[in-house]
């Protein structure tokens, strides 16, 4: 097949530019990549083609100014397929590439040769299916335009392109299918028809379990595994099995028992990370009753301290107010009982000055002691406020961290609530078989719980 020539060009898709380098078929024969070359990979291809069209569409409406016409094509992405022979190299690609782009003004943004697609003979071998893709955007690089319509879409058109392809990369030109009727087969189509052929092949030598056996086997092993505690995926791929075929019955046996054991790996890791998560929900709502517990506390204590201040504080003003407003009659009649105070009426002014400058010193070192007692009180009150915020800065994290495994642990309940009976999560879990157990794998508020909220 290899040694004729052929192109085949259809509307690309999307996908394209990622099969052609990236992502491989489940038919592809050969995974070391080995198999694989390509220019470009899916995405540095895909940037290329959004910028030529791009490019194309901005000297369109240069182009295109004066009849201020809308860029109006559609059909302008297209993917060829092209055989090759097992000797044929990248340059000979870039050779067909530059001759669509000079002679067709066909913009190539991707090549890729495929060498690991084909199909395995009866007798075990590679028969590799050689071809290449092309990737093409048919706007000219001038105006924008379609090229590839009107004429060069003729069958005459068609096959001058195969005539052209055949001497470019040196192979024989095949027969004009106007003649032989042929019809193109894609290799995801080849390798399924390959595959069916050696089915059925291999049928007539061996006799195979009938589906029907395989089919009765599997509903019995889904019958008994109900209640077990297996998940949605275990029926899938337990059903997924008819699928299969099988030369003995212990080869269908060996399968059930694979999956089987599979799935039952999975339950196990399930519980375990479950009852890892109840423990540290556990020890993380500890830490948040011992935060409480210390959050009332400091609250309890800055409550006392801010007492404590606005006291002194009231004292202090108390005081200053009875200290100045004492008038100098009111500092005579307090010393009217010193003996000889106030013997002499005209050094009264004198004598009431000097009290008042006693006072006010005595005042004054009394005020700044106040102020210092104030000042020492506030830097501990906004201390202690800092060590509060930093609390509760803490405590907001633990109850995030606590309130995010709950949903997750919420979230599998829920799932395991579906799947599963109370008993077999008991089973499963080891989970002691009480009420208020049964009550939180339910979701259901217990008496306790309706205590609490009703006392909040």
């Amino acid at each position: 097949m290899g040694q004729i020539s052929s192109i085949h060009l259809k509307p690309s898709k999307a996908f394209n530019v990622w099969h052609n380098a990236d992502i491989r078929p489940s038919y592809a024969i050969d995974s070391s990549g080995n198999g694989l070359w390509f220019n470009r990979n899916g995405l540095e291809a895909q940037q290329l083609k959004e910028q030529i069209i791009r490019e194309a569409k901005e000297h369109y409406k240069i182009h295109c100014k004066a009849r201020n016409k809308a860029f109006q094509a559609k059909s302008y992405e297209w993917s060829a397929v092209v055989n090759l022979k097992p000797d044929s190299t990248q340059d000979d690609l870039e050779a067909l590439s530059k001759h669509f782009s000079e002679k067709y003004g066909f913009q190539c943004y991707q090549i890729a040769i495929h060498r690991d697609e084909g199909h395995i003979n009866e007798q075990g071998e590679k028969i590799i299916n050689h071809h290449a893709h092309l990737e093409f955007i048919t706007l000219d690089k001038e105006t924008g335009k379609n090229r590839f319509r009107g004429s060069l879409r003729t069958p005459k058109a068609l096959s001058k392109m195969q005539d052209e392809v055949a001497q470019i990369l040196q192979m024989k030109r095949g027969v004009d299918k106007r003649l032989s009727g042929a019809k193109r087969i894609e290799p995801r189509a080849l390798a399924a028809i390959k595959e069916q052929q050696k089915r059925e092949v291999k049928a007539l030598k061996n006799e195979l379990l009938s589906q029907k056996e395989v089919n009765a086997r599997l509903e019995a092993e889904r019958k008994a595994s109900i209640g077990q505690g297996y998940t949605k995926e275990f029926y899938r791929d337990l059903k997924a099995l008819t699928r299969q075929q099988y030369e003995k019955i212990e080869d269908l046996e060996k399968a059930i028992q694979e999956n089987a054991q599979k799935h039952a790996k999975e339950l196990e890791s399930k519980a375990q990370e479950n009852a890892q998560l109840n423990l540290q929900i556990q020890q993380m709502q500890n830490v948040l009753n011992a935060q409480e517990q210390k959050l009332r506390q400091e609250k309890e204590n800055l409550k006392k301290e801010q007492d404590k201040i606005d006291r002194q504080k009231r004292e202090l003003e108390s005081t200053k107010r009875f200290l100045y407003d004492d008038s100098k009659d009111q500092i005579k009649a307090f010393f009217d009982n010193e003996k000889g105070f106030f013997t002499n009426d005209n050094k009264i002014d004198q004598k009431c000055k000097t009290m008042q400058f006693i006072v006010a010193n005595i005042v004054d070192r009394q005020t700044q002691k106040l102020r210092n007692q104030n000042k020492e009180l506030a830097q501990n009150l906004q201390e202690q406020r800092k060590e509060l915020t930093q609390s509760n800065e803490k405590l907001n994290n633990v109850i995030q961290r606590i309130s995010e495994k709950n949903e997750v642990l919420n979230k599998y309940k829920q799932e395991m609530r579906s799947i599963m009976s109370w008993e077999d999560y008991c089973k499963l879990t080891n989970t002691p078989n009480t009420l208020q157990e049964k009550n939180k794998f339910f979701g259901r508020e217990t008496p306790q719980n309706l205590t609490k909220q009703r006392s909040r």
